[in-house]
């Protein structure tokens, strides 16, 4: 699976910013508290979706740079 920076980059900052709207949701005692839990781990998803889109780019990075060392010029 090929993952384009601008795409990740996109979810990225999308979900920081869900992330940061369910914190202020949460603090500021908005949600009735039966949704909390769910919306945990719903955030929590997304977090781990976003690190592991990363870590796809940085291996997609090294087998590129790889690639590039060991064809002949």
């Amino acid at each position: 699976m090929v993952v384009n920076q601008r795409t990740a980059n996109a979810f990225g900052y999308i979900s920081l910013v869900v992330l940061l709207l369910l914190l202020i949701l949460v603090l500021l005692r908005i949600l009735p508290d039966p949704l909390r839990l769910p919306l945990f781990f719903l955030a929590l998803a997304l977090f781990m979706v976003r690190i592991t889109l990363r870590l796809l780019i940085e291996r997609q990075k090294r087998a590129a740079g790889k690639n590039e060392a060991e064809s002949p010029h």
